[in-house]
């Protein structure tokens, strides 16, 4: 029976991959911040009889870190996954984020990521085993206007992950990068309404539309959660997953163009000509219904 350490666990991908991985016969520990948080989680774990429990983890905290990964080997007597999935999204145009909000994205998503990494490595190695999943986004890969900030963040993340995957090889330990798009969680409502009077506001406008097309064919918590269950049990582990027909779509249509050609792009003076251009290199059209 694997011990699976999960952070972020009180709603959508965090949640779900506890459910799912305690399906399929994992010792869960699902961390959260606050565990007032849990009682959804706790609820459907009980009423299915799974093996789950629910652990306080602010991945912001040294101490909480610590004292968590202390927790779980002191009462399973190992760890063997880790699944760094806390974080959160926030921003607007990169000029008009303020630093808190840069800094909070950086805490929790990327130094809240690497304090649990090196809080669990010495464990994985003393037993030459063990396997970080890192849940980052399309976000890490591709960048997008009105979120510099967040996209930051996960690639940051995405960095470190593959660094340490080259680190850890010797170790006998593994790292899977899982890469959702748009995916459908309490995440989204979280982050900072567009402002109103701003000098981006067509950016805002042809971002948004942009998102609209993709939550048609966004993702779910749980297909994500499947994912990375699938990643751990993948027969012929790889690095890097990617989750959600617009993920796959959105990182092929860009490595189609040029670095040039991708800020040309977003330069366009009509807006009209941007939907076009968009339809034409990753093949779903964004203009709104009614017209721009």
């Amino acid at each position: 029976m694997p011990v699976t350490l999960i952070t972020g666990s009180s709603t959508g991908i965090g949640r779900a991959t506890a459910l799912e991985l305690a399906r399929r016969g994992h010792d869960v520990y699902a961390s959260m911040r606050n565990l007032s948080g849990g009682s959804e989680l706790r609820a459907a774990a009980e009423r299915e009889g799974l093996r789950l429990q629910l652990l306080q983890l602010d991945v912001t905290e040294d101490h909480s870190v610590h004292a968590a990964v202390a927790a779980v080997i002191d009462s399973a007597g190992r760890i063997d996954n880790l699944i760094s999935n806390a974080g959160f999204h926030a921003g607007n145009a990169l000029e008009e984020t303020d630093l808190a909000t840069v800094r909070s994205l950086m805490e929790t998503n990327y130094f809240g990521g690497i304090r649990c990494i090196q809080a669990v490595l010495p464990h994985f190695r003393m037993h030459r085993a063990g396997c970080i999943v890192g849940v980052t986004s399309q976000s890490g890969r591709i960048t997008q206007p009105t979120c510099g900030a967040y996209c930051a963040s996960k690639f940051a993340m995405e960095t470190a992950l593959e660094t340490l995957a080259i680190e850890v090889a010797q170790f006998g330990i593994r790292v899977a990068i899982i890469e959702p798009g748009m995916t459908f969680t309490a995440a989204q409502s979280k982050g900072q309404p567009w402002p109103r009077n701003t000098a981006y506001a067509e950016t805002y406008r042809r971002t948004g539309a942009v998102f609209a097309a993709e939550a048609a064919e966004g993702s779910s918590s749980e297909l994500v959660a499947e994912a990375v269950a699938a990643a751990l049990a993948d027969p012929q582990p790889r690095l890097r997953y990617l989750v959600g027909a617009d993920a796959q779509r959105n990182i092929a249509g860009r490595a189609r163009v040029s670095d040039e050609q991708w800020v040309a792009l977003h330069g366009l003076e009509r807006t009209e000509d941007f939907f076009a251009r968009w339809t034409e290199v990753f093949g779903v059209d964004p203009t709104p219904r009614g017209g721009t």
